[in-house]
């Protein structure tokens, strides 16, 4: 006998759309014209399938509605005034059933427009702001798998722009903010598998600026933040791990001047931040990783007609470290590794005068060690400049300094065990030097002291006897 299946499908559809239009060519005073318009849209869907073994059942629902108004006067002022206003909805939704499969899933989502506008003769003013929201949601299940599966994401975004001018005067402003988030978690009964997942950014940047005849400033400004971290667990593998990273960014622009003056200002920061850890019981692996990384830079410029000022500012940091275990391959592994910069220019000048300034620091370490035929390092390097120069001349009184001093070390120890080697580098580097100098006197002494120390150690053993020595 030939089975049949049973099919049903339903479509409900539907849409309502209104329009208004109020005041059209209104008139005032018969030189004044103003009109005010309004529209409001609703539309909705519905959709059911389904037969013996699965159904499906989706929905969608949306909203508009926009209002526009504008006002003009005729006479010798020339003054208008527009606005319009524009927000949006909208929601869907989805259930589907598939034997012991079942999933659900919706998404709303929403935005807003604002529009404003004034102008006369002489005057000008407008604004534009957005908003924008977002959520979707998702969840899944098996019943013969036992497996679960949800997910979740958000996201919002504004934006704001204003402005304003005259005939002298203008004033901008322009404002964004972005941010998301996103979750997500799974599970299963029979395998014992458990994971988990978060991520969050979020987003920031601002610009200022005013102007007139004469002055200006601006501003501008940026952030950056972001944040991701996963944790997974297995009971029969005894398998667990879990991983973090965050990240931030800060930009900070500031810049004023006016016809004899003139500044500015230039700021950046960075930061990141990741760590992950893993465990296995059976296996015997044991790992952990550590990474962090810091920056920042500055820069600060002032000037006027006679005088200069300079500033330059950077710093750099970083550090990692790794460790790694497993007992029945015996084998053990660490790694450190860490790094730091500084450099730092300043000067100064006017009409007569003239001062500088530039130091630089520099360190770094690194370590490594290994075991299943043991193998062993060592690094270390550093790194130091400075520089001074100073210069005054005010009718031919002349006078002229400077200094310089350099300093270099570096260190290196590497020792491999099993059928002995090892291998040593050491160098050393030191130097000053400096001179001052005066016409008028007719003076002038200098001194300059460098030094240098160089080593290197190579032995080797293996049935091969290898030794080597340099100073």
């Amino acid at each position: 006998m030939k089975k049949s299946n049973f099919i049903k499908t339903l479509t409900i559809t539907g849409s309502l759309a209104a329009g208004i239009l109020i005041g059209g060519q209104a008139s005032f005073a018969a030189e004044h014209d103003s009109s005010l318009n309004i529209v409001n849209n609703l539309t909705g869907s519905l959709h059911l399938m389904g037969d013996r073994d699965s159904s499906n059942a989706a929905a969608d629902v949306s909203s508009e509605n926009v209002v526009n108004f504008q006002s003009q006067s005729g006479d010798d002022g020339g003054g208008s005034l527009q606005a319009g206003a524009n927000a949006k909805a909208g929601v869907s939704a989805e259930q589907s059933d598939r034997g012991n499969d079942n999933r659900s899933s919706v998404s709303a989502n929403a935005g807003a427009d604002v529009n404003a506008m004034t102008k006369d003769s002489e005057d000008q003013s407008s604004l534009d702001a957005k908003a924008d929201a977002g959520v979707m949601a998702e969840a899944k299940s098996t019943e013969d798998g036992d497996m679960n599966n949800a997910n979740l994401g958000a996201n919002t975004m504004a934006d704001v722009n204003a402005m304003t001018s005259d005939e002298e005067n203008q004033s901008s402003l322009n404002a964004k903010a972005d941010a998301g988030v996103m979750a997500e978690a799974k599970s299963t009964e029979d395998g014992d598998m458990n994971s988990a997942k978060l991520g969050v950014n979020t987003m920031a940047d601002v610009n200022a600026m005013t102007s007139d005849e004469g002055d200006q400033s601006s501003l501008d400004a940026k952030a950056d933040a972001g944040v991701m971290a996963e944790a997974k667990s297995t009971e029969d593998g005894d398998m667990n791990s879990a991983k973090l990273g965050a990240n931030t960014m800060a930009d900070v622009n500031a810049m004023t001047k006016d016809s004899e003056d003139q500044s500015s200002l230039d700021a950046k920061a960075d930061a990141g931040v990741m760590a992950e850890a893993k465990s296995t019981e059976d296996g015997d692996m044991n790992s952990a990783k550590l990474g962090a990384n810091t920056m920042a830079d500055v820069n600060a410029m002032t000037s006027d007609e006679g005088d200069q000022s300079s500033l330059d500012a950077k710093a750099e940091a970083g550090v990692m470290a790794e460790a790694k275990s497993t007992e029945d391959g015996d084998m053990n592994s660490a790694k450190l590794g860490a790094n730091t910069m500084a450099d730092v220019n300043a000067m100064t000048s006017d009409e007569g005068d003239r001062s500088s300034l530039d130091p630089k620091a520099e360190a770094g370490v690194w370590a490594m060690t290994e075991n299943d035929e043991d193998s062993n390092k060592l690094g270390l390097n550093a790194m130091a400049n400075v520089m001074a120069d100073s210069m005054y001349s005010t009718d031919n009184n002349d006078s002229n300094n400077s200094l310089m001093s350099n300093l270099n070390t570096g260190l290196w120890i590497e020792n491999n065990d099993d059928q002995f080697s090892t291998n040593t580098n050491l160098d050393l580097m030191a130097g000053l030097s400096a001179m001052s100098s005066d016409d008028e006197d007719d003076f002038m002494s200098s001194l300059a002291l460098d030094a240098s120390l160089n080593l290197m150690l190579d032995s080797e053993y293996d049935d091969n006897h290898d030794s080597l020595l340099n100073l």
